[in-house]
């Protein structure tokens, strides 16, 4: 028996999920639509992003370089970056420095060494190389204490008693005090040592100071001061004419050919840097005169390496120079060297002459290269005196004399107040000096 058909109500209940399916199958595919249209808006916006982040990425990177320079700025050159007040600093504090080193560097006793040195200004040096008129230059002249004629000046004695005198080069000693303070009779002890000890004359500028006067112009007055010393018309005629009594007796000694020079801290930075602008200049000496020798007392000969990186060489760090001084100093000398730009500048040899070239290296004079181990400035000195001897060929013994001297720190040579093992150290460091020029002059 068959089952009865459904009615039309029935019916209608059997087509209302169908319809209701084809409802929702509408709707899905209304959201299918929406979820696409949501993913292009989302890729848009990640490749949106993508471009945001490669901007935001050269924009670190832009910084990130930025900083380097400016880490690299301030590390490197040791000072941060120069506003009006770090230039009033730097003018005020190198001021009070040098005058309080003027009040009490120079002991009561040190002023035995002024016996026979006498005090020139020097007032027409010429212009440097900019045309500028090169400002006046006070030099101490030591004259020889010992050896010297004791015969009556003018008389035939004295005459046959310089017959037989060797004539002698000038040595010329820069004393040091970071580019900014300091005089030449600070250094009087050793200039005296070295004129009896070579029996010849020692001329010890008083060259003009940073910050008013930063680099290169205390170089050019010293170069300026070299070629009044060569030029006949310069020493020779002074001594002559208005120096002393007793120098007149030495003028048929001086050989003013040969000059050789010396120098502590920032003065060998000074001197080795005259030794690289006399290899550089197309005008040389007058009279024909050459830089017989070299003498580098714990010198700054790399300016470009950072204080941390020097620092790192020093086995007893209690020793050195604090980083606060040295940059004052370094503040003073470099005030034109502000920017990244200009800081490649630092390694220009007339500024740090240890990274002069291999070939320059080869035409320098006999050196002598004195290094203390607790001093910042020891590594650079010796880094300077291996590349003598392996690039420039030069012979220890020879043209090269060097020594590093064991447990002392920066100027151990100039302290008044030192200990027996101080006082050899700089009887050996002066006498390996004397014994090096004694030919050459």
């Amino acid at each position: 028996m068959s089952e009865p058909l459904p009615d039309n109500s029935q019916m209608t209940n059997i087509k209302t999920p169908v319809a209701s399916l084809d409802k929702h199958g509408k709707a899905k595919t209304g959201l299918k639509q929406e979820f696409e249209h949501y993913r292009e808006q989302q890729k848009a916006i990640k490749a949106e992003d993508k471009k945001n982040d490669a901007v935001q990425a050269q924009l670190e990177e832009a910084e990130e370089e930025l900083s380097v320079q400016d880490e690299e700025t301030e590390n490197r050159l040791d000072f941060s970056a120069w506003n009006w007040w770090n230039n009033a600093r730097v003018m005020v504090a190198g001021t009070c420095l040098r005058n309080l080193a003027d009040a009490v560097s120079v002991p009561y006793h040190y002023r035995q060494y002024s016996q026979d040195r006498y005090s020139v200004y020097l007032t027409d040096l010429g212009n440097d190389e900019n045309g500028q008129p090169i400002p006046t230059l006070r030099v101490l002249i030591y004259l020889p204490t010992k050896g010297r004629t004791t015969a009556v000046p003018g008389t035939v004695e004295e005459g046959e008693q310089m017959g037989k005198a060797q004539k002698r080069g000038v040595m010329v000693h820069l004393a040091g005090g970071g580019f900014t303070m300091c005089r030449p009779e600070n250094e009087g002890r050793l200039c005296r040592t070295l004129c009896d000890s070579l029996s010849c004359i020692v001329i010890s500028p008083d060259y003009i100071k940073a910050p008013h006067h930063p680099f290169p112009a205390a170089l050019n007055q010293c170069h300026a001061m070299l070629r009044w010393i060569a030029d006949p018309a310069g020493l020779l005629s002074f001594l002559e004419t208005q120096g002393p009594p007793s120098a007149k007796t030495f003028i048929p000694t001086i050989d003013i050919t040969k000059i050789a020079l010396s120098g502590g801290s920032s003065g060998g930075n000074l001197v080795a840097a005259l030794i690289v602008k006399g290899l550089q200049s197309q005008l040389p000496l007058p009279n024909n005169a050459k830089l017989v020798g070299l003498a580098l007392l714990y010198a700054m000969l790399d300016i470009s390496v950072p204080y941390p990186d020097k620092l790192a060489h020093v086995p007893d760090k209690s020793k050195v120079l604090p980083r606060w001084l040295t940059r004052l100093f370094l503040d003073g000398y470099l005030s034109d060297l502000r920017t990244p730009e200009k800081a490649q500048k630092l390694k220009d040899p007339l500024l740090s002459p240890g990274l002069c070239s291999t070939e320059d290296l080869k035409r320098f004079p006999k050196t002598v290269i004195i290094t203390a181990e607790n001093d910042y400035l020891c590594h650079e000195g010796e880094v300077f005196a291996d590349r003598l001897e392996k690039e420039a060929g030069f012979t220890i013994g020879q043209n090269l004399f060097r020594n590093t001297f064991r447990g002392v720190g920066h100027g151990f040579d100039l302290n008044p107040s030192s200990t027996p093992e101080m006082e050899a150290a700089r009887e050996e460091a002066w006498g390996m000096i004397t014994s090096a020029f004694d030919p050459e002059l």
